[in-house]
């Protein structure tokens, strides 16, 4: 089946899939400007085509004969077009003309209607004007032995431009057979081309592998959308629809790739948004979205739990003594510490530049002096080593408890920064539990 151009239009009125001998024979997501005005301009295609109102028909498209016939892939009769609108068009040859009418027994033309052909039948005798469905039939003395009916047809885009003129002997008026004139052009222009169409446009097979290619797509689209898998459709043959099926599926395997691009690029985004990039902890804002959502629970199922600020003693000096890359390495240091002696259940998180946070979730099931004197302890028992440099780092630790020492985010923020200074003032190296 050779066609003029073939276009398949998404659910999102997109052009997805085209080919067209207008200007090449390549396959491309774009189409010729003259094409997307007829489909998008004059015929106002669009995905809202139901069962009922598939385009079948005529049209003169540059210069040239065209039918035209469009198919909405649906996803059932009642729900509507769920993957778009097929349009496919071919050009009608004169050779084709000529062949139809040979097979019709009936001498016929059918072209554009133009100012210059009715110029040539206004110089001829009228003998009869015919009223049909099709609208008015006139009919003209040719010569001698030949009269012609002329009658104007609609096209795709509802204008009558379609000029079918049916010659016959003349020999019919003779035996008053001039019903048979105007049954053979109301036959041939109600039936003959649009019998045309469904023999070029609605075969069996092609409805029956549309079809199928609306089913496997639901089915990707399903499947896509619920991450089962990659799936392709397959449409056999070596026609139009194969070709269309393959670069479907080139479509489908290239949005398959860039959706998994596409995910592992929001995982790693989410992670920079909210990892501390130099201690690899939660960073300030991630933390304190933790710390209220903890907030929320305890107070829903009315619990507990313990916020501790950490701050590094004597942090200024390490800087000032050894540079600001030691002062990263003694922070990581001291973040690698807090990790191996918190619990699991524990979330740690860099609130500012040697700060740290802890929030300690169920205070019922927890000894939280135990926890802050090991915290203290792991300090005293490590040495910090760097460029053949060995430092003793220690920490002062400021605690609130929810609901006792404040029943919001910022008043334990508050009190545990206050409790945090306080150890720091006691001598540093030290937890304070802020007490009101």
């Amino acid at each position: 089946m050779e066609l003029s151009f073939i276009v398949y239009i998404n659910n999102s009125n997109e052009v997805f899939f085209s080919k067209s001998k207008i200007n090449s024979d390549k396959y491309s997501r774009s189409i010729p400007a003259e094409l997307a005005s007829l489909l998008f301009g004059k015929m106002d295609m669009s995905t809202k085509c139901s069962v009922g109102n598939k385009i079948n028909g005529l049209v003169y498209f540059q210069d040239k004969l065209t039918v035209v016939s469009s198919s909405p892939i649906l996803s059932s009769e009642e729900d509507g077009p769920k993957a778009g609108v097929l349009v496919m068009g071919r050009t009608i040859s004169n050779e084709y003309l000529e062949k139809l009418s040979k097979n019709n027994r009936i001498k016929f033309t059918i072209g554009y209607k133009s100012s210059a052909v009715a110029q040539d039948f206004d110089k001829l005798k009228l003998i009869s004007t015919i009223e049909s469905g099709n609208g008015s039939v006139s009919v003209y003395d040719l010569n001698s032995d030949e009269m012609a009916g002329i009658v104007l047809l609609e096209d795709i885009l509802r204008q009558k431009t379609i000029q079918l003129i049916v010659y016959n002997d003349k020999g019919i008026l003779n035996h008053g057979y001039l019903i048979l004139m105007k049954s053979s052009i109301v036959l041939l222009a109600g039936g003959a081309v649009l019998l045309f169409l469904i023999i070029v446009f609605v075969d069996r097979s092609i409805i029956k592998r549309i079809v199928s290619l609306k089913e496997q797509l639901a089915r990707i689209s399903e499947k896509y959308a619920s991450n089962e898998g990659l799936e392709t459709v397959s449409i056999p043959g070596a026609d139009e629809l194969h070709l269309l099926s393959e670069q479907l599926n080139f479509y489908i395997n290239e949005s398959y790739r860039y959706k998994q691009k596409l995910e592992m690029l929001v995982v790693d985004l989410e992670a920079l948004a909210s990892t501390d990039p130099l201690t690899n902890t939660n960073n300030r804002r991630r933390f304190f979205d933790i710390m209220h959502n903890e907030l929320e629970r305890a107070k829903r199922y009315k619990r507990s739990f313990a916020l501790l600020v950490i701050d590094i003693d004597n942090f200024k000096g390490i800087n000032d003594a050894y540079g600001h890359p030691v002062g990263d390495s003694a922070i990581i240091y001291v973040s690698n510490i807090l990790k191996k002696t918190l619990r699991k259940v524990d979330t740690l998180g860099r609130i500012g530049g040697e700060e740290f946070g802890v929030i300690v979730p169920e205070l019922e099931q927890v000894n939280l002096g135990e926890l802050l004197r090991r915290l203290v302890d792991a300090f005293d028992k490590h040495v910090f080593t760097v460029e053949s440099c060995s430092i003793k780092i220690t920490v002062s630790i400021g605690v609130a408890l929810f609901p006792k020492s404040a029943n919001d985010l910022a008043g334990l923020l508050k009190y545990s920064d206050q409790a945090m200074y306080i150890a720091k003032r006691n001598g540093k190296n030290q937890f304070c539990l802020y007490d009101g």
